[in-house]
């Protein structure tokens, strides 16, 4: 799907180890639904997802603040998480704009 001038593989989706099966932990949860909004192709749902993706990001960070603050690479994965949902808010309320007008 491209949502204005940005396509889905513009954004950044986390990476995953080869052949390892992830369990749904806290720490993949935010990765899910993160690349649940990256792909979402209904401009009616978007939002939601960019949502519920936003939600457990803060969440995981609300777990860093309790333990150990996570590895680097995920924190990495998290700031360009939400970078690339700041990315694909913008984009999509700019290709709902244009589709209403």
């Amino acid at each position: 799907m491209v949502v204005g001038s940005v396509s889905q593989s513009a954004l950044p989706l986390p990476k995953k180890g080869k052949g390892k099966r992830l369990q749904m932990t806290t720490e993949q949860k935010w990765q899910q639904l993160y690349e649940d909004a990256v792909l979402e192709t209904d401009g009616k749902r978007i939002e939601e997802r960019i949502q519920a993706a936003e939600s457990a990001i803060k969440g995981r960070l609300q777990e860093f603040s309790l333990n150990h603050g996570g590895t680097p690479e995920e924190n990495q994965a998290i700031l360009d998480a939400s970078n690339g949902l700041k990315v694909l808010r913008s984009e999509a309320a700019a290709w709902g704009s244009k589709r209403a007008g």
